[in-house]
């Protein structure tokens, strides 16, 4: 994953990358599919895949769920999924 890191460091984007979760953010949809590319690539290297239910692309204004948290412009809440599993966790305790 080095080469990942360097690969999009050297690109006009801002990411993190805690352990197999990446966040990719950029001010132009061109940006961001360079970053893609240089993403697919590193993966393709490393014969690793997308989770096509983890993987999305849009704006930032509408949220986004990163590392069990909900981003939108307001604040930071917890993600639904965060939530449900919580509940369900809970609800098997004695």
């Amino acid at each position: 994953m080095l080469e990942l890191d360097r690969g999009l460091e050297s690109l006009e984007v801002k990411y993190l990358r805690y352990m197999d979760d990446i966040l990719i953010l950029a001010d132009t949809r061109w940006k961001l599919k360079k970053a893609i590319r240089v993403l697919n690539r590193n993966f393709d290297d490393l014969k690793l895949a997308k989770h096509p239910d983890k993987t999305t692309m849009g704006r930032v204004e509408r949220g986004f769920d990163f590392l069990g948290y909900h981003f939108t412009p307001p604040g930071i809440s917890l993600a639904t999924q965060t939530l449900a599993g919580s509940y369900r966790s809970a609800s098997r305790l004695p």
